[in-house]
């Protein structure tokens, strides 16, 4: 943990350092800055969730590919602020300074003193959290023909076509299933007939979760492969025939994506703990005489 953030503050000071140098092999190379894998991950962890759940792969694990062109990104950024003489601001210049004190601060609380105040319960309990808040349900995506035996106030679709009762519904179905099986396109035919809003967009729903649809629909596209169809299929709101774009897998949080996050969480709960520890240690240094505030 301790080197963790050491290397962490090595980054913070990337704008006054000509190099980072790595025995292993090299991850990503800019100039003369290079980082490893294992630093690349290190850098990962360091940032809270709200950042790493955008390098989440659907495993629930770093997409190292697609963090290395954030951190392009950034060391492009900095060494231009370098060229151009930023680091000679005050600002800078004590903001960078008292980076160092607060890395170095974070790191002795994580290490030295939540492991005596925060228990793996509370740690397990924590990630169970993350895990139900964070992981990804699978997603369908799909598009549909609604037929409703009954008359609609409104029609979408743009043959104006409204099955007004079963017996129309069911010779409507007829046709569609004969115009799908000589190879019509599937989103054209919605456009034509759909009985509902959605015909506008070629029946396209959008993602959606198994459980915001009817089981029988839910449980038909979960047998389908993307691009194939099936119909009718019957739910409280008509006949459907549906068809299968994409399927989104469900992707869980791993606890090494989370585990900082976790502990500062861990460490919040318990802030009357860490500052009395805390108020201690620096009575004790005002009590030797090393801290001067005039």
């Amino acid at each position: 943990m301790k080197k963790t953030y050491l290397i962490m503050i090595l980054i913070l000071l990337l704008f006054c350092c000509n190099s980072t140098k790595d025995k292993q092999a090299a991850f990503l190379t800019i100039g003369d800055v290079t980082y490893s894998k294992d630093e690349a991950r290190i850098i990962f962890n360091s940032y809270p969730f709200s950042v790493k759940r955008n390098y989440i792969g659907k495993d629930g694990q770093i997409d190292l590919n697609a963090f290395r062109e954030f951190m392009l990104k950034e060391i492009v950024f900095a060494d231009k602020a370098k060229k151009e003489g930023l680091t000679d601001q005050a600002e800078l210049q004590a903001i960078l300074k008292w980076s160092a004190h607060r890395l170095l601060s974070q790191a002795y609380i994580r290490e030295e003193i939540y492991t005596n105040i925060v228990s793996d319960d509370e740690l397990k309990k924590l990630f169970e959290e993350y895990t139900q808040r964070y992981s990804q349900p699978e997603q369908f995506h799909a598009r549909h023909i609604l037929i409703t035996p009954g008359p609609n106030p409104v029609l979408y679709n743009t043959a104006k076509d409204d099955a007004q009762d079963e017996e129309q519904a069911q010779l409507k179905i007829i046709k569609i299933q004969k115009m799908l099986a000589d190879g019509q396109d599937f989103s054209e035919l919605a456009k034509q007939y759909s009985e509902d809003m959605t015909a506008t967009d070629g029946g396209d729903l959008g993602f959606f979760k198994k459980e915001d649809m009817e089981s029988a629909f839910s449980e038909t596209l979960a047998t389908m492969k993307p691009g194939e169809h099936k119909g009718p299929i019957k739910t409280s709101f008509g006949y459907h025939f549906v068809q299968l774009i994409e399927t989104k897998s469900s992707a869980t949080i791993s606890f090494e994506t989370v585990k900082n996050d976790i502990l500062q969480q861990a460490i919040a709960r318990q802030s009357k703990s860490v500052d009395q520890i805390i108020g201690q240690m620096v009575q004790d240094r005002i009590q030797q005489g090393q801290v001067k505030m005039p």
